[in-house]
């Protein structure tokens, strides 16, 4: 009897010494991004902006609530910076957010825009929808839009004003809706940050990654550009378009 005890026990010292091996070397799941409840989430529906916003660089007569932010695009221009002193480059009407964001999170974007070839047709046209985030130091943008017949998406990264890394597609020839929706995606998870985009008829598609390791109270910035690149001659040429901007969803990120 003694003799059967010593062998089960033996038999189960062994089986678990077999089941701690296993665990040790079964492989380790990948993380998955897990989305937790909504922290922000506004889709004007009011005749005023509010204090979750600022309007920046503001043309007034360029913007008004109407069922979602209505922005009627205009040339990008430069105004003389009050803090450098020096000219710098505006898209008019960009909204910025007023608050804080999350530590990581989910920030989604939706428009609607018609989107206009020049009368000209030029290649160098081009019309843009932008997520950025900055601080000081770094800055994010994921754009979505038009230039000549091509979608053009990109992702890019700017440290100290230099940029430091940049993702670009540019998507055969364009098939035109006579009004597009579109939603630009940005995920942070500790120093990873993830772009997507999504417009009428399709699934959502994945920009590219890039990671920053220091990002200090950064600034959410929503833009809308509209203009010629490098023929600043035939500024006039360009057609004024409508964008609203209809949500915008911020989440909390695990």
């Amino acid at each position: 009897m003694r003799l059967l005890t010593f062998i089960f026990l033996i038999v189960c010292l062994l089986v678990k010494g077999w089941a701690q091996d296993q665990e040790i070397l079964a492989p380790v799941q990948p993380q998955t991004i897990q989305i937790k409840d909504i922290v922000f989430q506004d889709n004007f529906e009011r005749e005023e902006l509010g204090n979750d916003f600022v309007m920046v660089d503001e043309d007034p007569d360029r913007w008004v609530m109407d069922e979602g932010i209505m922005i009627i695009t205009s040339p990008p221009g430069k105004v003389q910076d009050p803090i450098t002193n020096k000219q710098r480059n505006v898209h008019y009407n960009t909204l910025k957010f007023n608050k804080a964001l999350p530590e990581n999170f989910e920030i989604t974007v939706e428009w609607e825009i018609a989107f206009t070839r020049s009368p000209n047709q030029h290649w160098d046209h081009s019309q843009y929808l932008s997520i950025k985030l900055q601080d000081k130091i770094a800055q994010l943008e994921i754009s979505f839009g038009q230039k000549g017949d091509r979608w053009v998406h990109y992702f890019s990264k700017w440290l100290r004003n230099e940029e430091n890394s940049y993702l670009i597609e540019k998507v055969g020839a364009k098939q035109q809706n006579p009004l597009e929706k579109i939603r630009l995606r940005l995920v942070k998870q500790k120093y990873t940050f993830k772009a997507y985009v999504q417009r009428t008829g399709t699934t959502w598609k994945e920009l590219g990654t890039h990671t920053i390791l220091k990002l200090e109270n950064p600034q959410l910035l929503i833009s809308q550009s509209n203009g010629f690149r490098g023929q600043a001659n035939k500024i006039t040429e360009i057609p004024e378009i409508e964008v609203y901007i209809k949500e915008v969803t911020i989440r909390e990120v695990e």
